[in-house]
This record gives structure tokens, sequence and C-alpha cells, in this order.
């Protein structure tokens, strides 16, 4: 809905869910929405985009994208991009649990993180691209309020030019 009691009633319930499992799961998220939405809506995707079963997830997101305008919308966090340079340090995946020791104080290591996450941008981009889905990233560490406005006023633009 458009009303302004519709899209306060979602921001509250974003800010003060409390989440009850770990990991993501879009392939279940975008399974719902598409069983919820009967008519085409606007559908803005918040994640890490971090599923393991990636295969599943892009093509259900292609899918969704084919019934109704699906924006994503990339949470970022700086220290996943780079690693800060803190020594040894213990790691764990949010995704499968696993925790790994790592010598952060190491270039090598920082390089190499640097380098994978690039890559995984990259890929992501590729994937949104591919399927013609407006992307934008919602870095942690910045305001997103002023970069979401000049992108969704960009895709407007866009529908009508």
């Amino acid at each position: 809905r458009k009303t302004r009691p519709h899209v306060t009633r979602l921001l509250h319930e974003l800010l003060f869910t409390q989440t009850k499992g770990h990991g993501t799961a879009l392939v279940s998220a975008l399974n719902f929405l598409n069983n919820l939405l009967h008519r085409p809506a606007l559908v803005f995707v918040l994640s890490d985009f971090r599923d393991p079963d990636e295969a599943a997830w892009t093509r259900i997101l292609k899918a969704t994208n084919q019934r109704h305008e699906v924006v994503a919308l990339r949470l970022v966090d700086a220290r996943e991009l780079a690693l800060p340079d803190v020594g040894w340090a213990l790691l764990q995946d949010a995704e499968t649990g696993e925790v790994i020791e790592v010598d952060t104080s190491d270039p090598a290591v920082r390089e190499h993180w640097a380098r994978a996450e690039d890559l995984r941008g990259q890929s992501l981009v590729a994937t949104f691209r591919q399927g013609r889905i407006p992307a934008l990233d919602v870095r942690t560490d910045r305001p997103g309020v002023h970069a979401l406005q000049r992108f969704l006023d960009d895709a407007a633009r866009r529908r009508v030019g």
C-alpha cells in the first residue's frame, strides 16, 4: 500500500522485530512474497545476498522480477570489505556458523580478503544486471537515505524518459 500509516507500520516492524533465525534465506522469503502478492508490486529486497544457495535465489529473484518490480538493496559492512589489522582474530561465518582463526596483521591475508570481496561484489552486480534488477549498495557505515533517494529519483527518470 502507498498510505503513510502502512509505510510507518512497515518501518516499525523492520526496526523493532526480533530475528528468529540466523543466516539468509532468500528463496523462502521470495517464495512467500510470490505466494502472497497476486498483483504486480514494487518490491525492495534488503539483504547481504550471502545465501549459500546462489543458483536457487538467483533464479527465483529473476522470476520475481518478471512479475513485480524488484529493487535489490545490498547491505554492505565496511568491515567485510577490508579486514582491519588487529592481529589474530576469530571470524564466524554468519551463514554456516563456521569459525576460523585469521592473522589480520598479514598483508597477504588482507589483500586476499579484499580481492575475494571485490570479486563477490562484481558477481552480484553481474547477476543483478543479467536479471535487469536495479541494485544499490547500502553501506552500514554511512547514512543511506540520500543515496536511496537519489537512486529512486534516477530510476523514476529512467521509467519516464
